[in-house]
């Protein structure tokens, strides 16, 4: 991708969504209004944990519905420090104000995917029983860290599924706007993992079966080495 272009058009079930590259992360889509705030919080995670927790708790009560991106580094925030249910609590008054947002969507269903991984009836529910792009949101503008989440939570709802076609074509949405994003490698690290793993675990099967997992794992990497070729 020419680092220089902040505009990607990517084709999804005929509908043509345009990816605003500009933005890299969803924090560089705070306001300014939350903008400091979100700063310093950063700067706590780092140097003070104790602050830090004390900060999160301080927010739980304030009301940021009118910025989705900071309720999502909040609800982020809170999960990885292991407080689900208050990332709970707190993601709940905002997406109840604005369930049509997508990233707030994204927020809330990241919070389910840390409260049970396998409730995938949840998640889609979230997105209006669908993870589908162009049927989960009638916005075709995206800034691409809000595109990257999206597919990343589609992503491992297929995978928990194992829908292969779905989450290869997730994969492969990722891979057409932002090959080299961190979020794209995780995801690309991810299912390379997978099938290190599914080989080591048909090491103890009959041949025959090793043979046709194996050559499925080849169709899946080969796929994946086509994808990257037309970057």
């Amino acid at each position: 991708m020419n680092k220089e272009t902040t505009i990607i058009t990517i084709d999804i079930n005929g509908a043509l969504f345009t990816i605003d590259t500009q933005a890299t992360a969803v924090g560089d889509l705070i306001s300014k209004k939350y903008g400091q705030e979100a700063d310093q919080l950063g700067e706590l995670f780092l140097k003070d944990q104790e602050e830090f927790s004390k900060q999160l708790d301080a927010m739980l009560d304030k009301d940021y519905s009118d910025d989705a991106a900071m309720c999502f580094y909040i609800t982020i925030a809170l999960l990885n420090s292991g407080e689900v249910e208050k990332a709970k609590k707190f993601i709940m008054p905002m997406y109840q104000k604005q369930p049509s947002n997508l990233l707030m969507g994204c927020a809330y269903a990241q919070v389910i995917s840390f409260s049970n991984p396998a409730n995938n009836i949840s998640i889609a529910a979230v997105f209006g029983d669908t993870l589908d792009l162009d049927k989960a949101t009638t916005e075709r503008t995206l800034p691409l860290p809000l595109f990257l989440t999206f597919m990343e939570i589609a992503y491992g709802y297929y995978n928990e599924q194992e829908n292969i076609r779905n989450y290869m074509l997730c994969l492969s949405y990722m891979l057409e706007v932002a090959p080299y994003h961190a979020v794209t490698q995780t995801v690309l690290s991810s299912l390379t993992n997978g099938f290190q793993d599914d080989e080591y675990d048909d090491e103890n099967e009959d041949e025959d079966d090793q043979e046709e997992t194996l050559s499925f794992q080849e169709v899946m990497k080969n796929f994946l080495e086509n994808l990257q070729q037309k970057q």
